[in-house]
């Protein structure tokens, strides 16, 4: 695919077709819009695995080409449509007999618009060779549009975590030993962003599910519980707000995040194959907190005390006469009194 121009093609499905061409600099005018809107078809171009593409203006090229698609010298403007990729939807898994080797080399796209990914360019399965021995990108790109993926958008392929206590900033969980320290019934924000091949966020994913689950739950104590285990993505992203894992103190659990209703389109994705686990690791109760039935470590309120560390559910110790109880384990002798 070489010296082609692709300018002011527009991907996206029927009843959003009038707003997204409004939304274009060059159609502000509203009259324009109106137009556009009336006597064309949107556009988008789609390279498939089925069946060969339309005719376009084209020539044939003449040197030697061993890829699976060629374009030379042509021109593609609003003739086609479709809902993802302004220009080029590209889709090619490489297996048995296919040839999924697309060269594409000095093209140039401008004012290619998606209502959703791919501005320009859209590959799901293999990426456009646009690699020479002199530079590793010779396509030029101008004002190309979309919500995720100006330029181009490929598909999800890693998963980035980070997690928030409340009063901290947000952290980068430990990927590398795949641990998660937490305080003993403290709930905390975990934050999972879909990354795509380039490592950008894959902004548009609004429907996936993730939900995060005892590995082995007979291994755990009967009281353990996560609350807040599911999830639905938003834009690229799985909240889960207030999340709760509920184990004993001075213990470890296994978990492991499953996902739903992920569109990998064919691909082999490592955290869709194989579940992502970590290891939770709950501390003990330190000094000044008491040890309650439901797993949780809770710092004793004023007018209570306690110095030692529960190992098993107990209370916190009524204040005496003549001591101040400041909380945990804070305390102070009563004005005209020593210790």
């Amino acid at each position: 695919m070489e010296d082609n121009i692709f300018i002011k093609n527009i991907a996206a499905p029927e009843y959003t077709l009038r707003e997204v061409i409004t939304q274009l600099p060059e159609y502000r005018d509203q009259k324009a819009a109106q137009e556009l809107g009336v006597n064309s078809e949107g556009a988008g171009r789609r390279l498939q695995e089925e069946g060969e593409l339309e005719e376009v203006e084209k020539e044939e090229q003449e040197d030697d080409f061993d890829g699976a698609v060629g374009f030379y010298r042509s021109e593609v403007y609003s003739k086609y449509k479709n809902v993802d990729a302004g220009a080029i939807y590209f889709t090619c898994a490489d297996y048995e007999d296919r040839d999924c080797n697309v060269k594409m080399y000095r093209n140039h796209f401008e004012r290619n618009v998606s209502a959703d990914k791919g501005g320009a360019l859209r590959w799901v399965n293999t990426r456009f060779n646009t690699e020479t021995e002199d530079s590793a990108d010779t396509n030029t790109y101008k004002n190309n549009e979309a919500d995720y993926g100006a330029i181009q958008a490929s598909y999800p392929t890693e998963i980035l975590y980070t997690m928030k206590w409340e009063g901290r900033p947000e952290e980068a969980v430990d990927s590398v030993n795949q641990i998660i320290d937490i305080a003993p019934g403290q709930s905390f924000n975990l934050v999972l962003t879909i990354l795509d091949a380039d490592k950008r966020i894959y902004k548009n994913e609004n429907n996936a599910i993730a939900a995060i689950d005892f590995t082995d739950p007979e291994n755990v104590d009967s009281s353990s519980v996560i609350i807040g285990r599911d999830t639905v993505a938003k834009d690229g992203r799985f909240n889960f707000t207030d999340l709760l894992i509920r184990i004993e103190p001075a213990s470890s659990a296994q978990v492991e995040i499953t996902f739903q209703d992920l569109d990998v389109f064919g691909n082999r994705i490592s955290f869709i194959d194989n579940a992502p686990t970590f290891s939770i690791n709950a501390r003990a109760c330190i000094k000044g907190e008491f040890y309650t039935t439901d797993l949780s470590c809770i710092k004793c309120p004023p007018t209570f005390y306690l110095y030692e560390e529960q190992t098993s559910p107990g209370i916190c110790l009524d204040c005496q006469d003549h001591m101040l109880c400041f909380g945990g384990n804070l305390t102070a002798p009563d004005l005209g009194y020593w210790r």
